[in-house]
């Protein structure tokens, strides 16, 4: 096996071999970095450059855009607002609704204790078993 380079004492010493690996490239970055490009179809077409913009068209084009932006910052706001009454609207709802049923439920339980407890005292005066039913 062949070594470019080896190195001895704190230095480096090259073979040949590594020396002619650097000298190709070497040469081969020269020919690059000084080498002519053709351009082609020669001759080239020359044409005048359109118009720079201007200071005024810029501020006019960010004003605009600035108008835009606003306009569509107000739309997002208003449409915000809007579900934000929404969802007030349906809290409210949505309490009032869960009261209502509390008071559905405070009605409804003193009625079906009293159904329990006739319920038993007709079992009891038909002489039924008070044992618990099983459920089938």
């Amino acid at each position: 096996m062949e070594m470019d380079a080896v190195l001895q004492g704190g230095g480096m010493v090259l073979s040949g071999v590594a020396v002619a690996k650097i000298a190709d490239a070497v040469s081969k970055m020269w020919a690059a970095r000084h080498q002519r490009t053709e351009i082609a179809p020669q001759p080239l077409e020359v044409k005048g450059a359109t118009k720079f913009v201007t200071c005024e068209q810029c501020e006019l084009r960010h004003n605009e855009v600035d108008n835009r932006l606003a306009a569509g910052t107000r739309a997002f706001d208003a449409v915000r607002t809007m579900i934000d009454a929404v969802e007030t609207k349906m809290d409210t709802n949505q309490r009032d609704v869960m009261q209502s049923f509390q008071k559905l439920n405070d009605r409804i339980s003193p009625m079906a204790e009293t159904c329990a407890e006739n319920g038993a005292a007709i079992r009891i005066l038909l002489g039924e078993n008070l044992k618990p039913r099983t459920k089938t």
